[in-house]
């Protein structure tokens, strides 16, 4: 059962070509049911639209997610690498410092000041990239969020001025 629905899932990614699930197909089978179904004041086309444009915002918010998961894994990648390099010539240097125990505190202290600024560095730019992504996030949610609001009022007060009409 697992399988059938992971199946679907990679179908439905794989058919919006670009590796994003297309929220804005979903739900659609369930309103397409209720276009029928009647109910005085209430126009199912308002609803569909209101929940077509919720979805167009869920795929924002993936898309974003997405962006931002890329982007900071692509920092980690670059950090591990930067920590790889710094291995070596942290060896290198200890090598050169000869048996000299002065030499070689001195190399140490050197290098373990500039990896805990770079340590330090790298953590603020992975904050960064977390913290715009949620701004960005957020003020999509909001955005959408208070859209909804109003739409679902207005769509009240229609229904409200259709009832007392009668």
């Amino acid at each position: 059962m697992a399988g059938a629905t992971q199946s679907k899932q990679s179908s439905q990614t794989r058919a919006t070509g670009n590796g994003y699930t297309d929220f804005t197909k979903f739900g659609e089978q369930a309103f397409k049911n209720f276009q029928d179904f009647k109910v005085p004041g209430f126009e199912t086309e308002q609803l569909m639209s209101s929940h077509r444009r919720n979805m167009e915002t869920l795929a924002e918010l993936q898309k974003a997610a997405t962006e931002t998961a890329r982007a900071f894994g692509r920092l980690q990648s670059q950090c591990a690498r930067q920590a790889m390099e710094d291995a070596a010539a942290f060896s290198r240097t200890m090598m050169q410092a000869g048996t000299n125990f002065e030499d070689q505190v001195e190399a140490q202290s050197c290098s373990i000041k500039q990896a805990v600024k770079r340590a330090t560095d790298q953590s603020q730019e992975l904050t960064d990239i977390l913290n715009k992504s949620q701004q960005t996030m957020a003020k999509l949610c909001n955005a959408r969020l208070s859209e909804c609001v109003d739409e679902c009022s207005a769509m009240t007060k229609k229904a409200a001025k259709t009832a007392t009409k009668k």
